[in-house]
Parts: C-alpha cells; sequence; structure tokens
C-alpha cells in the first residue's frame, strides 16, 4: 500500500507562490483515478470539482532534493497523492511531451505505469493537438490572416492518421 505524501515530503513553502519554481519529483509506474470511486482517469480531468488520486513509485531524489524528504532512507517508495486538482504539461526541447500533478510538495512528473499507459498515450495525444492548433493559430496572428477551419481540421486528420500509422493501429 503506498504511503500518503504527506509521510515522506515536506510540503511547499506557502511563501512560495510561483509554481515555475516548485520542485520536480519523478512518479514511475503511476497511474491515476477519480478520488471517489476509484475507477482510472485522465489527469486532463482534474479540477476543484473533480479530485484525483495519483499513485506511483517516487524515485530515489537527487542531492538537492533530500531537503524535501522527512525520513530516510531515500530509496524508490510507493506513494500516493490524495484530491489532486491541477496538472501541468509541456514540450521538452527534444519534442517530447510531459504531464506532471500537483501535490503539496510540488510537481510530480507522470511515467505511467503499464496498465495506465494508454490513458497516458491520450493525455499526450490531446497536448500535442493543444499545441498544434496554438501553434497555427500564433502563425495565422502573426500574418493577419490564416487557414481555414476546415484546413486545420484537414491537417490535424493527416497528422493524427500519421501517428496512428507510426503506432501500428491502421
Amino acid at each position: 500500500m503506498p504511503d500518503p505524501e504527506s509521510e515522506i515530503l515536506r510540503p511547499l513553502d506557502a511563501s512560495n507562490t510561483n509554481s515555475d519554481d516548485w520542485e520536480i519529483f519523478i512518479l514511475s509506474d503511476a497511474r491515476i483515478v477519480f478520488e471517489n470511486n476509484g475507477k482510472p482517469a485522465s489527469l486532463l480531468a482534474a479540477y476543484a470539482d473533480t479530485p484525483l488520486r495519483v499513485e506511483g513509485r517516487l524515485e530515489s531524489p537527487a542531492r538537492s532534493q533530500l531537503k524535501y524528504f522527512l525520513k530516510k532512507p531515500y530509496k524508490p517508495t510507493d506513494i500516493e497523492l490524495r484530491n489532486v486538482t491541477r496538472f501541468s504539461y509541456g514540450e521538452m526541447t527534444d519534442g517530447a511531451y510531459v504531464i506532471w500533478a500537483q501535490g503539496n510538495a510540488g510537481w510530480f512528473e507522470i511515467r505511467p505505469a503499464a496498465q495506465y499507459s494508454q490513458i497516458y498515450n491520450e493525455m499526450v495525444q490531446a497536448v500535442e493537438l493543444l499545441y498544434f492548433v496554438t501553434d497555427i493559430y500564433s502563425e495565422s496572428r502573426k500574418k493577419s490572416s490564416g487557414p481555414s477551419a476546415e484546413l486545420v481540421f484537414q491537417e490535424v486528420c493527416t497528422s493524427r492518421e500519421h501517428v496512428n500509422f507510426e503506432q501500428g493501429e491502421r
């Protein structure tokens, strides 16, 4: 059974309100469920009225992270984040997408368990689509014109078919 976050990590300093400055912890073998019924959930569904529970294996900390841990030994530990209502996502410099859950101690990078990978991949596809549409919108705003909605839809469908083909779904 996973240990509660509050028994493993110190909570964020209340004066640190800039979430870009929060520590990032790695959660491997992660899975996310609805707090109320325990059914698998997308982290993108997290909201004040839709709290989620995130479980996973908190990886061994980097030396700079030791100050956030409440007790030794500092080894991989099963952890549970309760009432998660916020998330973040980003595209790394290598083009990979990352999704984080907000805990009481900082951000937790989600590295999914095998049985959760389908839901995780769907979350990543949603983030990819968001970035794709944002890029098209931003580019068209620079030019004071842009592609029609129909052209954007065709581009998304073509891009999606390409991704599905690469993943062997065709």
